[in-house]
């Protein structure tokens, strides 16, 4: 059998994001692994066959990994939903995850396909090549296998609607089941029960236990909002008087008061060791940085979500500080995402103006959005960065004129139309004009 051709792709920059910025740079690739990267002209003498693709004017950098999106949640804002707010415009959170529930209960099929195949070219569209999306819809696997893109299927256990959580719990299995066994080398499965709010400990225990054996990702939401803290502290606030009430849950349900914060509770049943990704952690006690810490446990931020649903501040300053492991995901349209990662970290770039290292914080930001996102998905040996060995997942996107660092230069510039092209093994998945 003939081997796979090897291809070199040269550009003005190569941006690893593991590693020193190469100028110029290049990288070489087969049957969709990076065999090296360099120096063009040292690339060029040692594959001296390689087909050579040149992008003289762009930048190679690895592939955005989104870690949390929901394209379920595309077209959410086309249907008319009461605005969750008090007369003061405070956002009423556990009343818009009522609503979101409600709707994705209803949704009929040819919406849930019109929505992922929509939201799947956003993102690709905006150099997203890799991401994690929350699933609870078998017909979005074929949608996922065509796209091109690498996904992570999180399958998605929510719990509100009563009439139809048992079923919910067996259809998420079956959909981790589905994905593992069709071995479709772009797919892998994961679990993404909503939060320990809406989920009995029990059940969490089962679904940590599954992910654990099955070597998966694990998603949950944790420490978003303040009224999640009152609800494990003493059992009091939105999440009793609005979600349990959706879920038909009376007053004898209401557990009694942990005295813990949410990270604590976590600990308590045993879940961080399936080392899940925590989707907020927004609001966190003096030990719980030090629990999740230890768990190894990335963080998950989405700042525009975050700001749209009003939960609280992300302590940018510190995050940097202690180089805590985080990972940037949009979320959903029904959120307030543009599904665009750069979008993302722009945002979080805004709020750094003035950090009295530009370099670092565009790195820590850019890192966080292609490493940090593939750790988070358990694949940050695999893509994230550009490193000999792994996948060839990456785009040539317009070099900055600015006179900055080249990561915060950037973020603060490249939009759809500056990305040339993404390739994903190799593969291009699309080209500009």
């Amino acid at each position: 059998m003939q081997p796979a051709p090897i291809q070199i792709f040269a550009a003005r920059h190569l941006l690893p994001v593991a590693g020193e910025t190469l100028s110029p740079g290049a990288l070489a690739a087969q049957a969709g692994r990076i065999l090296e990267v360099g120096a063009p002209e040292a690339l060029r003498q040692k594959f001296p066959e390689a087909a050579v693709r040149e992008f003289p004017r762009h930048v190679l950098m690895p592939g955005l990994v989104n870690a949390h999106a929901d394209l379920s949640l595309t077209h959410y804002e086309k249907y008319p939903h009461p605005m969750p707010e008090t007369k003061e415009g405070r956002f009423l959170l556990m009343a818009w995850l009522v609503n979101r529930s409600r709707f994705k209960a209803k949704l009929p099929i040819p919406d849930q396909q019109k929505a992922v195949a929509d939201g799947l070219e956003i993102v690709k569209r905006s150099g997203t090549t890799a991401l994690g999306d929350v699933c609870r819809f078998p017909v979005a696997v074929p949608l996922y296998e065509k796209s091109g893109l690498r996904v992570t299927v999180l399958a998605e256990i929510e719990n509100l609607q009563r009439a139809t959580a048992q079923e919910e719990f067996e259809q998420a299995l079956a959909l981790v089941d589905e994905v593992e066994h069709a071995g479709h080398p772009r797919l892998k499965p994961g679990l993404a029960p909503f939060s320990a709010f809406t989920i009995s400990k029990n059940l969490l225990r089962i679904l940590a236990n599954h992910a654990l054996q099955m070597k998966i990702p694990f998603h949950i939401v944790a420490a978003l909002s303040f009224s999640e803290m009152e609800f494990f502290y003493d059992s009091q606030g939105e999440v009793t008087s609005v979600l349990f009430k959706e879920a038909g849950w009376g007053e004898e349900r209401i557990p009694p008061p942990h005295h813990m914060t949410p990270i604590q509770y976590l600990h308590e049943i045993g879940l961080l060791k399936a080392r899940p990704a925590i989707v907020g952690a927004l609001h966190l006690g003096p030990t719980d940085g030090a629990l999740l810490g230890n768990a190894e446990c990335p963080r998950v931020f989405a700042p525009l979500a975050f700001e749209k649903l009003q939960v609280g501040e992300v302590p940018w300053e510190k995050i940097l500080k202690d180089r805590v492991p985080w990972a940037l995901g949009t979320w959903g349209r029904a959120a307030g995402s543009s599904l665009d990662l750069w979008d993302e970290m722009r945002a979080v770039l805004y709020r750094l103006e003035g950090h009295p290292d530009l370099q670092a914080a565009g790195d820590a930001i850019l890192r966080a959005a292609t490493l940090g996102g593939a750790r988070a998905l358990g694949m940050e040996a695999e893509i994230g960065s550009l490193e000999k060995h792994k996948r060839a997942d990456f785009l040539a996107v317009a070099a900055p004129e600015e006179d900055e660092p080249l990561a915060a230069a950037l973020i603060r510039g490249v939009r759809p139309a500056d990305i040339a092209a993404a390739f994903v093994d190799g593969v291009e998945l699309f080209a500009q004009p």
